[in-house]
């Protein structure tokens, strides 16, 4: 569950500021070293700041040395095994926790809360299948329907963003929303981060599952927003 843990980490990174789209808004990323080149955090390594910093990454592994955003990933994984990490990475991993307002990791049938999104103006919607709702209740007791959609928008936003995920892998949204290995919580309501193994091929995705409550449109079905394979 390696994996699972290292995009947990990636989650929480992203979800520490409430802006996470702009590149030049990653929480902590000067901190761990990072230079924004190109409009991308890395390490400059004609930079002693950040070639040092990247030498702190090394501690933890390898792979934490390619980014800031590997460096906080890593570090977070290393510390959820219980090893220790360079302090510097530590606390931007502590504060971002914070931020991102983490509560717990839920594994199994356990699940809960990631950020939520603004209500789709759109009629043209594809039906993926439906969830157990007792297995959501950990994120929360109001759910309106056991029916899952995803739109025409969220399909092109999948297409946009992670090409080719969608037409290979659409077929498993059913199952990984039915029976998520891993749901992850934080402090937006009525949305779940779903992670998912799927065992024939050894492959794990990571979906975004937004729930319609008593607050939502009553037409609202449950929704994907994003979808994507998490490459190891």
């Amino acid at each position: 569950m390696d994996t699972l843990t290292h995009e947990y980490g990636h989650f929480i990174h992203r979800h520490a500021n409430a802006d996470y789209v702009q590149k030049s808004s990653v929480f902590g990323a000067k901190d761990l070293g990072g230079k924004l080149i190109n409009g991308d955090w890395k390490y400059d390594i004609n930079s002693y700041y950040s070639a040092n910093a990247k030498i702190e990454t090394a501690k933890i592994s390898k792979y934490a040395t390619e980014s800031p955003y590997e460096a906080f990933a890593e570090g977070f994984l290393a510390k959820e095994k219980g090893q220790e990490i360079p302090e510097s990475i530590e606390k931007v991993i502590k504060e971002a926790k914070v931020k991102a307002g983490v509560k717990n990791i839920a594994n199994g049938q356990k699940n809960g809360i990631l950020g939520s999104t603004k209500d789709e103006r759109i009629l043209d919607v594809h039906p993926i299948g439906k969830i157990n709702k007792e297995i959501y209740k950990c994120i929360t007791d109001d759910i309106l329907t056991d029916e899952v959609v995803i739109t025409n928008n969220q399909i092109q936003h999948i297409m946009d963003r992670h090409p080719n995920d969608y037409e290979r892998f659409s077929s498993y949204f059913g199952e990984i929303v039915k029976n998520p290995d891993y749901t992850i919580e934080a402090n937006k309501p009525n949305t779940a981060l779903l992670l998912k193994e799927i065992k024939e091929n050894d492959e794990i995705f990571k979906t975004v599952l937004r729930l319609v409550a008593s607050k939502d449109n009553p037409n609202y079905k449950n929704s994907i927003i994003t979808f994507m394979k998490i490459d190891e």
